[in-house]
């Protein structure tokens, strides 16, 4: 009896993390020189910003992220960094399955000016990656111009070449 309950609870939480870890949706994801998918974003002072407006602009730039997210921790000073002294560029943050309260709090304690969209799901997310944060995305003129995952920490000097008009 209790090996059989072992079983159903392993192949429970089995299926519980296949679930988990399998892909939103069956389209491809968008990759550099495709056009920005369509999305609307909620942003900290409850203004909208739509994939249509960062597609308006120059360039742009949208990164992913989670604020236990160690990467993004190391990431997200340079980037806010960058928009102080640059704030005429588009750049907004997009959290990763996290709550409002969360974001602001982070914020406040960083001290960072950028502006962000804190979401409860992957919903915007799953529109770019299935996995890994940092995840940025450069837009230029509506097109995707360039894709880092979490394996790269942006320079102030790279900031500069990849969001230059």
């Amino acid at each position: 009896m209790i090996m059989a309950h072992k079983t159903v609870s392993v192949l429970l939480l089995s299926a519980l993390l296949f679930c988990g870890c399998s892909k939103d949706t069956d389209r491809p994801l968008p990759v550099v020189g495709d056009p920005l998918p369509e999305f609307t974003l909620t942003m900290e002072d409850g203004s909208i910003l739509t994939s249509r407006e960062i597609s308006e602009a120059t360039v742009g730039m949208i990164v992913f992220f989670h604020t236990i997210c160690p990467d993004c921790r190391r990431e997200l000073p340079i980037i806010d960094e960058f928009h102080k002294n640059h704030p005429e560029k588009l750049i907004v943050a997009v959290s990763r399955t996290q709550e409002k309260g969360e974001v602001a709090a982070f914020w406040e304690d960083s001290g960072f000016t950028l502006r962000y969209s804190a979401q409860k799901d992957r919903k915007i997310y799953s529109l770019f990656s299935d996995s890994g944060i940092p995840y940025s995305v450069f837009v230029r003129n509506g097109i995707i111009s360039a894709i880092f995952s979490d394996d790269h920490l942006f320079t102030q000097q790279e900031l500069e070449v990849l969001l230059s008009e």
